[in-house]
């Protein structure tokens, strides 16, 4: 499965696909996580350092389906970590973040 970003805006939309199935994502947020896996992650600021980041094993993601009705579905494995770094790039960057030497120099 693939995910590609749609649109960036108020409403983000992100498409998964599974053979030739398309499942459009608005306004996904991780409701819950199960599990903990050490990942590396890119700085943002630098974009050389690599840096140890803690992610969910599993999610559950709260969205919108194409009616407008709120619907649950659940990623693991590489989808789970793959939709976690794309939801959190757009949101609060908390995941993918900075590496320690530029949070130092920021400080």
């Amino acid at each position: 499965m693939s995910f590609s970003i749609l649109k960036k805006n108020e409403s983000l939309i992100f498409e998964k696909q599974k053979g030739s199935e398309r499942i459009i994502l608005r306004n996904p947020k991780i409701i819950d996580g199960f599990g903990e896996r050490i990942a590396l992650s890119k700085c943002k600021k630098c974009n050389s350092n690599d840096y140890f980041v803690s992610i969910c094993e599993m999610v559950e993601v709260e969205f919108l389906d194409s009616r407008g009705r709120v619907r649950n579905i659940h990623f693991a494995g590489r989808d789970g970590y793959e939709i976690q770094f794309l939801i959190d790039s757009l949101m609060d960057g908390s995941i993918s973040g900075m590496c320690n030497e530029c949070r130092s120099y920021s400080s």
